[in-house]
């Protein structure tokens, strides 16, 4: 009966290791994932970040150029100028500023929308983009895919447009004058295969699932695992080094998938810098409670330790006290 007792210990406290990385991750999945201001607020600070800016910059303005054609715009400005009835040299000088005037609107409309987006009133934007990506995600994994987040026959992608309307509104609420030159725009910036939907909708329902029964299972295990040991001291010792090895693994895990972000950022309109903070913001809380759990769990393994009966601690413990008891002494002589 009692090696029965051990073996299953034994099998609750390793269950329990493994479970613990990816309780964290169900938890971090769901908060994101079925709370918006929570998404909302961990992916909020890249409205800060230069690199996460000038990735929307290059994806505004590209998308603002597609629609924009400055070149017919200035043609039809110079030739409403003519067909007022100017002479022939004024009509050819016209034509000749034809082309240097076009490239000025259009850096003036790219300096109007790098402006507004390094602007601090951009966050105002961001966080509204980031509220219609939400509700699109959430559409994406339990619809068809729409709103911000679109399959496309290229890929799954992301609508920059409301960046650009977001953008425009803020100009002519400034009264910029530029402003009412930024188009209406229907751009989509590819970000994975058309199979990143599949992924996606089975994320978002194990997430959501997982994100509660996850950590109460998770939690059980322990208590189980410690329960039904014959040596509670020493189960819980090697319960505490194997989560923290696990919680280590978690962390090993995080860097090498920053790696592989910016890897296959490459082969997409997001640079790998852009893509690595928007990596990095979003791990933010696994990565932090993952490294305050990793403590924990080593400061209780080497409790445990100091706990235990083996000769090392049991020395250790005699040295606390005798050193104890000789502060209380030294503390007495002084008074």
């Amino acid at each position: 009966m009692s090696r029965a007792r051990a073996v299953v210990s034994a099998v609750a406290v390793v269950l329990a290791v493994v479970c613990l990385p990816l309780s964290i991750l169900s938890v971090w999945a769901r908060v994101q994932l079925v709370d918006e201001e929570a998404f909302t607020a961990t992916l909020a600070p890249l409205a800060r970040s230069a690199v996460v800016q000038d990735a929307v910059i290059a994806a505004s303005t590209d998308a603002v150029d597609a629609k924009l054609d400055t070149s017919a715009l200035a043609g039809s400005i110079v030739d409403g100028i003519i067909a007022l009835g100017v002479g022939d040299r004024a009509a050819d000088a016209l034509r000749r500023l034809q082309a240097p005037a076009a490239a000025a609107v259009q850096t003036l409309v790219h300096d109007a929308i790098a402006e507004a987006i390094r602007s601090d009133a951009f966050a105002a934007v961001w966080g509204e983009v980031l509220r219609q990506s939400h509700r699109a995600l959430t559409l994406a994994a339990t619809a068809d895919g729409a709103g911000v987040v679109v399959q496309t026959d290229a890929g799954l992608g992301v609508q920059v447009g409301a960046v650009v309307a977001g953008v425009k509104e803020r100009l002519s609420a400034r009264d910029v004058a530029w402003a009412t030159l930024i188009p209406s725009v229907d751009h989509v910036v590819i970000i994975g295969s058309g199979d990143a939907l599949a992924a996606v909708r089975t994320g978002y329902a194990l997430g959501v699932n997982a994100g509660w029964w996850m950590p109460v299972a998770t939690a059980i295990l322990f208590l189980a695992g410690i329960a039904l040991a014959r040596r509670r001291v020493d189960t819980l010792r090697w319960a505490a080094l194997g989560a923290a090895a696990a919680l280590g693994a978690l962390l090993i895990a995080a860097a090498v998938g920053r790696a592989a972000v910016s890897t296959a950022a490459a082969g997409t309109a997001l640079t790998p810098a852009a893509a690595v903070a928007i990596y990095d913001q979003l791990l933010s809380a696994v990565v932090g409670a993952s490294g305050v759990a990793l403590a924990i769990a080593l400061a209780v393994a080497a409790g445990a330790w100091l706990a235990g009966p083996s000769t090392p601690a049991v020395a250790v413990r005699h040295a606390w006290r005798r050193w104890g008891l000789r502060r209380a002494v030294a503390t007495a002589s002084s008074d």
